[in-house]
This record gives C-alpha cells, structure tokens and sequence, in this order.
C-alpha cells in the first residue's frame, strides 16, 4: 500500500491572476484584418465601376445635324452612326456610304477573317 500526501503548488493564491495578452492579440488581428479587408472591397468595387465606364461601348452619331458620342444603348432608329477604325456597333444598322469597309463579325459567325462591306450591296438588298 502506499500513501501519498498532497504538496502544495509552487504558485499561490495571491499570484493567480489570468493573462489577457492572447486573446486580445488574437482579436485586435482580427479587427484590424476586418478593416483591412472593408477597405480593399471598397477599393475593388470603386475599380470595377471605373472599368465598366470605360468598357461602356460609345457611339458616334448624328443627330438632328449635330455629331455627337452617346452610349450605345441610347442610338435610336433615325441616327446616323459615324464608324471609325476599331469601333464596335452596339446596333443593327444599315450602311448609307462606306469606304473599303471590313467587319469582323467572328463573334456572330465564328469566322475568323473580316468580311468587306459595301454601302451599294447593302441598298440592293435592303427594302426601301
């Protein structure tokens, strides 16, 4: 049989205090990622409205006499769209002049080469 007799433990009574310091490491991180992480969205979301601005598709028109750069979305039936080199068309539109015009139209029929567009063949085709 053996006995044993409980010692005291080495710290006492009097200098048991709790410690603090992790947890409020742990939460100060986690507030100040928090922070971070609000501000970069911000920053992120004010970047992507920028970029939609600048991807917006403009056209050239003219309207009532006037040239003027409207989105696309706003071309009406009666404007007459100025095209220029590189410019998309954001409409159906029916050629009144052109000079050595080229389309690429791969995104509607998947050919990769630009097709010639000619304002006579188009008034031949097209009712008045």
């Amino acid at each position: 049989m053996v006995a044993a007799i409980p010692e005291p433990s080495p710290r006492s009574d009097e200098h048991h205090s709790v410690n603090y310091t992790k947890p409020i490491v742990i939460f100060s991180i986690v507030v100040i990622n928090i922070a971070v992480s609000m501000f970069q969205e911000g920053r992120a979301e004010n970047a992507l409205a920028e970029l939609k601005k600048l991807s917006a598709p403009n056209s050239t028109v003219i309207r009532e006499g006037n040239v003027m750069t409207i989105p696309s979305s706003e071309v009406v039936a009666g404007d007459l769209l100025v095209l220029n080199t590189g410019d998309q068309i954001g409409a159906d539109i029916r050629l009144v002049t052109s000079n050595r015009l080229q389309i690429d139209e791969s995104s509607l029929t998947g050919e990769s080469i630009a097709i010639n567009k000619n304002a006579d063949r188009a008034s031949q085709k097209t009712p008045h």
